[in-house]
């Protein structure tokens, strides 16, 4: 059975992991709706723009906000999630195996 140190030891990689799959989805996530807020901020640097015109914009692009949120790629982050949900229960299930059979606990199906 595994010391409880390396028992922590995987479960603090495995969560480095998740964490860095999070950083590295976000951007594909959002791709579509951050478009359309950069343009925002397009205009807001942009000298030609009047200040009226802008918040004309700003003031649209806050009704169109429920609307960007069907602009995620809801499928990525779910790719994502499944992913790393499909390790941490593959993990538990090993875990729970490990500490019946140390206890000698019968599993199962196991003859």
């Amino acid at each position: 059975m595994p010391s409880p140190t390396a028992s922590r030891d995987a479960m603090e990689r495995a969560q480095a992991r998740a964490r860095a799959g999070l950083v590295a989805v976000v951007p594909q996530w959002t791709e579509r709706a951050r478009q359309k807020l950069e343009e925002l901020t397009t205009l807001a640097l942009d000298e030609s723009v009047s200040d009226d015109d802008f918040l004309r914009r700003v003031e649209r692009a806050v009704i169109e906000m429920p609307a960007m949120m069907e602009e995620l790629d809801h499928d990525a982050l779910g790719r994502y999630m499944a992913d790393v949900m499909a390790d941490a229960m593959a993990r538990g299930m090993l875990a729970t195996r490990e500490r019946a059979a140390a206890a000698g606990v019968p599993l199962p199906g196991a003859k």
